[in-house]
């Protein structure tokens, strides 16, 4: 089994599995594990009761402005608070999970024990998705905005995040479905990349958005 060294965490790890194995062999490895996450089955209901559903057009372009990194922050700043210091638990888990795989390889049998790290946090992601949802109503955001936002912003910053739709991979994986694994994508970066705009707007929240990377890698 050919192996890949990681070097940005599980989001990496993710990548090299669904290229080099396919979805379908990832999906069968890794089931029994998303399997803990049974609590998550409520996240598309949670999802769903974001206020705004309208469909997000980016400017071509690819800048952000000043005002959408403001809500980007206003809404992290909001789940870190709600969370309290159940957020330094969250990211004390990413930092050491991300920090032990830069020191050896991973292999397509390393997915479940290593997802299976974060199934003791279940509540509390979902805790903080309804966070989300209430601080996306408050800064009137849609998630498809908003989801874009963090992606620029933190390939901005040179920060690899996750992109991809949980909730509807949970429920798939539910329904005995893997279609949405075909959708994953990582928003995958060495060194800062985007917009020279991006780059220089983000430059003053340089150290917010990287303080925030443990939301911004599990899609909050």
């Amino acid at each position: 089994m050919k192996k890949f060294a990681i070097g940005c965490g599980i989001v990496v790890l993710l990548v090299a599995i669904a290229g080099a194995v396919g979805v379908f062999y990832f999906a069968h490895k890794v089931g029994s594990t998303v399997k803990q996450f049974a609590a998550l089955g409520s996240l598309p209901e949670i999802e769903r009761q974001v206020q705004d559903t309208r469909p997000y057009e980016p400017p071509a372009s690819g800048e952000l402005t000043d005002a959408q990194l403001t809500k980007l922050l206003a809404v992290q700043t909001a789940i870190k608070q709600q969370l309290g210091t159940r957020f330094e638990a969250l990211d004390g888990k990413y930092r050491t999970l991300s920090e032990s795989l830069k020191h050896r390889d991973a292999n397509v049998t390393d997915a479940p024990a290593l997802l299976s790290a974060y199934s003791d946090l279940a509540a509390t992601y979902l805790d903080a998705k309804r966070w989300q949802v209430a601080a996306l109503n408050a800064q009137h955001l849609s998630l498809a905005e908003y989801q874009w936002i963090r992606k620029q912003a933190y390939a901005a910053i040179g920060l690899p995040v996750m992109d991809f739709d949980l909730a509807k991979i949970i429920s798939d994986v539910k329904a005995g479905h893997t279609s949405s694994l075909n959708e994953m994508q990582v928003n995958m970066v060495v060194g800062p990349t985007g917009p020279d705009a991006n780059q220089k707007l983000v430059q003053a929240q340089h150290k917010t958005l990287e303080d925030n990377v443990a939301l911004a890698f599990l899609g909050l």
